[in-house]
């Protein structure tokens, strides 16, 4: 399964995406739940329903998820094991646990 790097940005309260495995991939929003979902539907459509994991980072290099991966088009995502993070960005907090029994 293709794996996927994605680093989120946040410039002058706006917040922006790339990833270098994926040739002239950007991305730019208002806030962080936008951006994200910008960016899982733009991946999407540039694998073209390839089955793909997505590794999202901040700029700083801190992970914000574990591994997920993506089948097909399909909404569901796929955890495996505990993944557990908290971080602090400019003006905004990111928490995040999950786990699977």
């Amino acid at each position: 399964m293709r794996q996927i790097a994605v680093t989120y940005h946040q410039e002058q309260g706006s917040w922006w995406a790339e990833s270098d495995d994926l040739d002239g991939y950007t991305a730019a929003a208002n806030s962080f739940s936008d951006l994200r979902q910008l960016v899982i539907e733009g991946v999407d459509f540039y694998v073209n329903g390839e089955p793909h994991v997505l590794a999202e980072r901040l700029e700083s290099g801190a992970d914000l998820l574990g591994p997920a991966s993506r089948a097909g088009g399909s909404r569901t995502w796929s955890w495996s094991g505990e993944i557990a993070i908290a971080t602090s960005i400019p003006r905004h907090s990111v928490a995040v646990h999950s786990s699977i029994a």
